[in-house]
């Protein structure tokens, strides 16, 4: 995973982001930003940048659960990336995965005001970015833990 930083960093992206998939049976969780916030009004998947000094996959668990309150069992997957500007103008890079969480799966949200439960077929019923739903509908690929 250390690999991945890399390569973005050569290619100028400033701010590191993750996103994170939660499967529960047959559907994935998608939140909801506040309207206030930046692409208000648009259904994600848990995400949020990387600290300084702190690997993906601690920043997949930390994220997971400050927005979610789920905590992460494991990461099963890499689902790709794709680049976009920050509200405050940066190249921002989001790397993907699929992860397994435990139970309980009470969602407990802090920076969103609503979430939903859906199934891949569902994702045409929700505001999501295009980029969003591609990853939601991506292949896992394996990935290696440095």
């Amino acid at each position: 995973m250390a690999d991945l930083v890399k390569q973005a960093e050569k290619g100028g992206i400033k701010k590191i982001v993750v996103g994170v998939v939660v499967k529960h049976g047959p559907k994935v969780l998608i939140l909801h930003r506040k309207p206030e916030d930046f692409m208000g009004g648009m259904f994600e998947i848990p995400s949020g940048g990387v600290e300084a000094n702190e690997q993906l996959y601690e920043a997949v668990e930390r994220e997971l659960l400050e927005e979610t309150g789920l905590r992460l069992k494991v990461i099963s997957g890499y689902l790709g990336h794709f680049d976009y500007k920050s509200s405050s103008g940066k190249d921002t890079r989001q790397f993907n995965f699929l992860v397994s969480v435990h139970p309980p799966f009470d969602i407990h949200l802090s920076e969103h005001d609503q979430h939903s439960w859906a199934k891949k077929s569902e994702l045409e019923q929700f505001n999501i970015s295009r980029e969003i739903r591609k990853v939601i509908l991506a292949k896992s690929k394996k990935i290696t833990p440095n």
